[in-house]
């Protein structure tokens, strides 16, 4: 790892990467910390920086959303218009310690049991036996299980499109898509996993703006769009 990095990890107290400072990092993370803007960190230690309001939001049903949807939209237009901002926080922050780059909500719940914890992220007994996509539906079929009267075909629909969201059978899918639900997953998530490829191999790249060389996963040679 490069001096610099190891300099701003210390002086930024990451003690989830303290330990790299003495061993060796992995290449995926190492190169994601030298393309990291620090300076957020730099804000986050400025007690002078000022700051916006922080408030909870209410519990609020569907039913209640969809009726005042109208007053909702307008209070939201018209916060825009006076340059105010808001912000939802979901599921309780982003992903990093699963080794994902999102939000927690967003992540694929199999492989919380696939895989172990940040920084380690390797394969469980369960994710080499399994993979994460059975135990995902187990996971949302235990879930159902404990919720009373929970209709049986919407149960059916809901675990196939877990089974079903790689697409292809030599793709780990013990089915392929049969619902338009099912399919539109399939193809968010091939849409998902394409475009951080593309994004990894250009963030690889640096500023190089020639032919990048054939790329197995997107099949096909790859290079950054000109500035042209």
């Amino acid at each position: 790892m490069k001096p610099e990095i190891k300099e701003k990890i210390t002086a930024t107290n990451q003690k989830y990467l303290k330990k790299f400072l003495t061993e060796e990092a992995p290449a995926k993370l190492e190169s994601q910390l030298e393309h990291m803007d620090w300076s957020y960190l730099d804000m986050i230690h400025n007690k002078e920086q000022q700051r916006g309001t922080f408030s909870p939001l209410a519990a609020m049903e569907l039913s209640e959303i969809e009726a005042n949807k109208d007053k909702y939209l307008a209070t939201g237009l018209d916060a825009v218009k006076n340059g105010k901002v808001g912000a939802i926080l979901l599921a309780g922050g982003q992903g990093t310690r699963l080794g994902f780059d999102k939000a927690k909500g967003m992540f694929n719940i199999g492989k919380t049991k696939e895989l172990s914890a940040f920084p380690a992220n390797d394969y469980t007994d369960d994710g080499q036996l399994l993979g994460h996509i059975i135990i995902g539906s187990q996971m949302v079929k235990e879930r159902i299980d404990a919720m009373p009267g929970f209709p049986k075909k919407l149960e059916s629909e809901l675990i196939h499109c877990i089974l079903a969201h790689h697409g292809e059978l030599e793709y780990g899918s013990p089915k392929k898509p049969a619902l338009i639900e099912a399919m539109a997953l399939n193809l968010a998530d091939n849409a998902d996993a394409r475009m951080e490829t593309m994004t990894e191999v250009l963030r690889g790249a640096g500023d190089n703006m020639g032919w990048l060389g054939y790329n197995r996963f997107m099949e096909t040679n790859v290079r950054r769009t000109s500035e042209e």
